[in-house]
């Protein structure tokens, strides 16, 4: 009786899913407060002088919260890694430090793939203007990344974080690197005027009302949000992990 060849059976690894919970338990407000004398004198536009700053000033601290995020971020992301700027000549010089980083991001075990370069501004500055850079069409500006894209490089995405970071901070991670959810509260059937909008893609609540009490108007601009660091389950067998699997596992695998 011919024996039988087991040679084809292959040792296949396991994909585990999870899930992740995004709980909205955080709530930024914005308000601002005026009187009858600054309305009469002094403002010539509520939503020029009052209502844009406001939403400006959310945005504002939306970037300084992703900023700390990013910070305290420990997945996989590449931050141990200088950039020798020198002279970009035909952009081979870029080229060879994005080349150089992409190789760290290698080692660091960040996702191959859609990654993001994150740019302070003198880090920006440099990339940007070598040629070595595949610019996007700015008619497509809207749906890449909040504007904020500006073209790719070594498999990375370059991107204008000069509101997030340092200016020569720069930072390469994968898109999944976290969650971040953001809803606007109800408007209120008792306000007179409210309502709900987006600015630079947040959701934001409005609320115009006037305080008898102290004859002042008041705005208020606000949101719920959270935001959840992913940190990916990324592991490599030892030689000991490998050999109590049992199942033809290797170091490394």
């Amino acid at each position: 009786m011919a024996g039988l060849d087991l040679a084809w059976l292959a040792v296949f690894d396991e994909i585990y899913r999870t899930r992740l919970s995004i709980t909205l338990d955080q709530h930024m407000t914005q308000g601002v407060k005026f009187t009858d004398e600054e309305e009469k004198f002094d403002l010539e536009s509520y939503q020029r002088e009052i209502l844009r700053p406001q939403v400006q000033a959310i945005a504002r601290k939306f970037d300084a919260k992703i900023a700390t995020a990013l910070t305290n971020y420990t997945g996989f992301k590449t931050t141990n890694h200088s950039i020798a700027p020198g002279t970009d000549v035909d952009g081979k010089t870029a080229l060879r430090e994005a080349l150089k980083l992409k190789a760290k991001a290698d080692a660091d075990g960040v996702p191959a793939g859609r990654r993001i370069l994150l740019a302070g501004a003198n880090v920006f500055a440099w990339f940007a203007a070598s040629s070595a850079v595949v610019t996007y069409d700015p008619s497509a500006a809207k749906t890449v990344f909040r504007e904020g894209l500006f073209g790719r490089i070594a498999g990375m995405d370059l991107f204008d974080a000069s509101q997030l970071l340092e200016e020569n901070q720069f930072i390469v991670l994968d898109p999944s690197w976290s969650v971040l959810a953001n809803a606007s509260p109800m408007v209120p059937a008792g306000i007179p005027w409210g309502a709900r909008s987006t600015y630079e893609g947040w959701s934001l609540r409005v609320i115009r009302a006037y305080d008898v009490s102290y004859a002042t108007e008041r705005s208020l601009v606000n949101t719920f949000w959270g935001l959840n660091p992913i940190a990916d389950e990324f592991q490599r067998h030892t030689a000991a992990t490998a050999a109590t699997a049992a199942d033809g596992s290797e170091k490394g695998d």
